[in-house]
């Protein structure tokens, strides 16, 4: 049978244990908050830090289904945006016709003696 002691003293180790838990969460929130963040101005890169800081369980859960399920890495971020952008422009640019629309033909204009 325990004593008095022995729940307290079972207590106080959960305690210090859920704590040591919390400070390792934390810790590891802002890591990957700055590490996704670390090429990115002083305030875009603050703000999600802080962010993780506070609300680290949250911040974890959305890192894991952004960067982990969604695939959307952190690492060179931008410069995929930025390539996946130009790959879809040059695609929309060539199937855009620049010129005279199909059926207008040199010299003859539809519009010219409307009014």
């Amino acid at each position: 049978m325990e004593n008095h002691n022995d729940k307290e003293y079972n207590s106080r180790i959960t305690s210090i244990l859920g704590w040591i838990f919390h400070i390792l969460i934390v810790v590891a929130a802002v890591y990957l908050a700055w590490d996704a963040n670390k090429g990115s101005s002083a305030l875009q890169t603050w703000i999600p830090i802080i962010f993780a800081a506070i609300f680290s369980y949250v911040y974890i859960i959305f890192y894991i289904i952004k960067y982990l399920i969604l695939g959307n890495s952190p690492i060179n971020n931008a410069s995929t945006v930025l390539s996946a952008f130009n790959s879809t422009k040059t695609k929309i640019e060539s199937t855009i016709t620049i010129g005279n629309p199909p059926g207008y033909y040199e010299g003859s204009n539809p519009y010219k003696n409307r009014y």
